[in-house]
């Protein structure tokens, strides 16, 4: 009895650890996390026209999901800094883009 019910709790331990674990890019897919080092907000724009996200200053997003081949660039705009960035992902990665107005 002491032994099914050890496996028991571990089976409900283990699936409280899967859900702390990050969930990657399928195929088809790229994840981009944004970080703003300004100290200003900022506002940055996927394109073509797919979302919009806030970037407050000095923090960042989590990790964000698009089908690699509709994501052509993306815009940063701010008080002072409105840039475009042509991107070139590879399926299946993540990126990390820092940014400073």
């Amino acid at each position: 009895f002491l032994a099914s019910m050890a496996f028991v709790a571990a089976a409900l331990v283990q699936v409280q650890i899967d859900k702390t674990y990050p969930v990657f890019p399928a195929a088809g897919q790229s994840q981009i996390k944004l970080i703003n080092l300004g100290g200003i907000p900022a506002t940055v724009q996927f394109q073509p026209q797919l979302q919009n996200v806030d970037v407050a200053p000095n923090e960042a997003t989590g990790y964000m999901t698009f089908e690699t081949s509709t994501l052509k660039s993306l815009q940063i705009a701010s008080e002072f800094l409105n840039k475009t960035e042509p991107l070139e992902l590879l399926e299946g990665h993540r990126y990390t883009l820092a940014f400073k107005e």
